[in-house]
């Protein structure tokens, strides 16, 4: 049934059967998916990379690889990062250009990946300065640094910072970069050519960065499938889906994708915070949550959302004698995660920088531009819609499925990922309840994206699912959404 849906969408994305999947018109002001489609052939260089995925997942089953299930994870694991990473960028060639123009075209631009652009302007040439002045900054910022915390622009900052101290380390990426867009760079836009070589390369090397980290986003993912069924093929098999997820594959060289990694790696931290039997990984735990959660909301104010969301989930994840056992196991580590991450997020205030102020403005410049000018009623539909098609229609049943028999049963007595799934479910609930995203929820709610993945693939019945034959119908079905959306939306 999964899977006839799920042809019946792709066949609907790729003839544009039913434009309500790409939301509701007119943009402006609400947000609808542009239609352009493109000719099948130009998907060809992602499909021996996708394939590639599916095979060592079926191979995961195989006797052989049951008699050493660790080292055939670790197999998957790898094979998720390489040929899953591949992937997108192979699907990059389908675009005007092909994928470095792509990257480079997108990252330079103010309008699409604005961080870049006020990396190379005069605004950041002074770090402190910048972080004095960057409330009064926020309202005269291209729209997605305005409506971020500083840190993404210190990333790109320090990235070009790298680059002209290393000339050896830029060459490769500018060689790329000039390879592609011609040595007078005309074929990636007006934006690029007035760069110079350091603030040029870092346009490649950043998109490249970004999809790095939202690549290995499927270690966090790993390891907490790992936790909830104790099974390392399980777990391998359901992180290794992760780069195919279309909210992964699809927006490159967007940010959100990279903020799920310290999202996860800190709702990671805080599960052996809570859960890890010896002291000192317990104290590690804290250490490991603490950090990324820190770094996630000095790249997007709405990640403390996101981790407190996240964190709820992974409380109904843990045992019952740790939950038993509250004041010593639980609420002590929270405080001293939330004490320390607030520590690392007010650090910048070190050299003048009032992070309370940069939220308000930034803030105030969604509501007004974005939120307040879209209808709310109308997002409470189109929001779960826009997350299902870009978490992955597959997916998206397996995890509805799953919490709807766990909520009908006895939840509390379910197994881990059940109920991991249903209150996922509930958090998603709240975000799309609270109406502060209104267009854009399959870009934007990325970084929840990983929890339910888990929700919607992991099983713990009678033996720790997916099996091989499972993961590999998912990743095949994944692909051949993400081709369909990548050729007939444009993202």
């Amino acid at each position: 049934m999964t899977a006839v849906l799920t042809v019946l969408v792709v066949l609907s994305v790729r003839f544009d059967r039913v434009p309500l999947l790409r939301g509701p018109a007119p943009y402006p002001p609400e947000w609808q998916w542009r239609h352009r489609p493109r000719a099948l052939s130009r998907a060809l260089p992602a499909v021996p990379w996708a394939l590639a995925l599916a095979g060592v997942l079926l191979w995961s089953g195989r006797p052989s690889a049951r008699r050493r299930p660790r080292r055939s994870a670790a197999i998957v694991v790898a094979s998720g990062l390489v040929f899953g990473g591949a992937f997108p960028l192979a699907l990059l060639e389908s675009e005007d250009g092909g994928a470095v123009v792509h990257l480079v075209r997108r990252t330079a631009s103010p309008g699409y990946l604005s961080y870049h652009s006020v990396a190379s302007s005069e605004a950041a040439a002074d770090v402190g300065r910048f972080l004095r002045d960057y409330p009064r900054l926020v309202p005269a910022l291209p729209v997605h640094a305005a409506t971020h915390p500083p840190g993404p622009v210190l990333l790109f900052r320090a990235l070009i910072a790298t680059l002209e101290r290393w000339p050896g380390l830029r060459a490769p990426f500018d060689r790329l970069v000039l390879d592609a867009c011609g040595r007078d760079v005309e074929g990636c836009g007006l934006h690029l050519g007035v760069l110079p070589p350091a603030p040029r390369a870092a346009t490649l090397a950043g998109a490249l960065l970004l999809h790095l980290l939202a690549v290995v986003t499927l270690l966090p993912i790993a390891w907490l499938a790992f936790q909830l069924t104790r099974d390392p093929i399980a777990a391998a098999r359901t992180a290794a889906l992760w780069p195919l997820v279309p909210g992964a594959a699809l927006f490159v060289p967007a940010l959100d994708p990279a903020i799920a990694f310290p999202i996860m790696a800190a709702l990671a931290g805080l599960r052996a915070a809570w859960c890890a039997e010896r002291g000192w990984a317990r104290v590690l735990g804290v250490v490991l949550a603490a950090a990324p959660g820190a770094i996630a909301l000095y790249l997007s104010y709405g990640s403390g959302l996101f981790l407190v969301l996240g964190a709820a989930v992974v409380f109904v994840t843990t045992p019952a004698f740790v939950r038993a056992q509250a004041a010593g196991r639980l609420v002590a580590p929270a405080v001293a995660i939330a004490a320390i991450g607030a520590a690392l997020v007010f650090l910048p205030a070190a050299v003048g920088h009032d992070p309370v102020a940069s939220a308000r403005a930034a803030l105030a410049v969604h509501g007004q531009g974005f939120t307040a000018r879209r209808s709310y009623p109308l997002w409470l539909v189109f929001g779960p819609l826009d997350f299902a098609m870009f978490l992955g229609v597959p997916v998206a049943l397996g995890l509805v499925a799953q919490a709807w028999h766990t909520f009908r049963s006895s939840p509390m007595a379910a197994a881990p990922p059940a109920r991991l799934a249903l209150v996922t479910i509930a958090a998603l609930a709240v975000l799309f309840a609270s109406g502060l995203v209104r267009g854009e929820v399959g870009r934007l709610f990325v970084p929840m994206m990983p929890l339910a993945l888990l929700g919607g693939v992991l099983r713990l019945d009678d033996e720790p699912g997916p099996d091989a034959s499972t993961a590999t119908t998912l990743a095949l079905l994944l692909a051949a959404l993400d081709v369909v959306m990548r050729l007939n939306w444009r993202i």
